[in-house]
């Protein structure tokens, strides 16, 4: 199995999922004496547990966190956006084609594959276009990794999934941290509280898996989940009041880190993108 983890695995979902295990962990190290066993079956328990959360991470995250952009009245793919004539808005002018390249792609992509990615004046509806756009994407994808010339966007594939990893752990970490330091401040009602809050969201849990599709907010009912286990973590181990103002600090540093973090995922989306469109243009 360890044979097979590849560059996606670590950046995609190993480290987010360690990242967010190190966050869960922060206030048991800093507001209490449980500590965890240093024998290195821990530490590949740990490893297991971590890529499983950044799995979980992963599937939560694309829908909390997609890399799809408002343009013309819909959410589009950036794959699509670099193949429009005009520059979108949404695009960042750095990761846009110049004419000759786009003409260029475009033509490729219609000889190779026999796909028409111009948007055409009778279609009134975006979706057919997106559609074979993004199946033009997975074309060029498909050719590089064939021709052995992925490895470059590849690299910016990994690093966006980790940037959006990280971003969904340490989300879930500012409601988890603020659950900590609620629970001082509640005192002792801070367990009927979470009791409370736990039946709300097992309700809304309940009622998000019924629908067929479920929205990003799911992600949001997770974190608010976060957010209560941190309360009831906090009554059954209370934290001092330094430990309590070094929580707030932590809640505070995750919220830089998740908006930092999601600044530099939709950066390295463009990245990839981008990178995948000019060395297909070059094989």
């Amino acid at each position: 199995m360890i044979d097979r983890l590849n560059f996606y695995d670590l950046y995609g979902y190993l480290i987010p999922g360690l990242t967010l295990l190190g966050f869960l962990w922060l206030p048991f190290h800093l507001g209490t004496t449980v500590r965890l066993p240093s024998e290195w079956a821990s530490a590949f328990a740990a490893a297991v547990l971590g890529y499983v959360a950044g799995h979980l991470l992963q599937m939560l995250g694309d829908a909390a966190f997609p890399h799809e952009r408002k343009s013309d009245g819909a959410r589009r793919r950036f794959s699509s956006l670099i193949l429009d004539d005009t520059r979108p808005a949404a695009l960042d002018p750095e990761f846009a084609l110049s004419d000759p390249v786009r003409t260029q792609l475009k033509a490729r992509i219609r000889k190779d594959f026999g796909l028409d990615v111009e948007r055409t004046a009778s279609e009134a509806d975006t979706a057919p276009m997106e559609r074979r756009r993004n199946d033009a994407f997975m074309l060029c994808r498909a050719a590089l990794v064939q021709k052995g010339a992925a490895a470059y966007a590849q690299q910016f594939q990994g690093m966006y999934a980790l940037m959006q990893g990280v971003t969904a752990a340490a989300t879930i970490a500012v409601f988890y941290f603020a659950g900590w330091v609620a629970s001082g401040w509640l005192g002792p009602a801070a367990k009927g509280v979470g009791i409370g809050l736990v039946v709300a969201v097992t309700i809304l849990v309940i009622a998000a898996a019924c629908p067929r599709k479920v929205g990003g907010w799911v992600f949001w009912l997770m974190a608010i989940a976060g957010g209560v286990a941190g309360l009831l973590f906090g009554t059954a181990w209370p934290v001092g009041g330094r430990t309590s103002y070094l929580l707030l600090g932590a809640g505070a540093a995750a919220f830089f880190i998740a908006r930092r973090c999601y600044a530099a995922f939709l950066r390295f989306a463009q990245y990839f993108a981008s990178t995948v469109y000019r060395d297909f243009v070059r094989l």
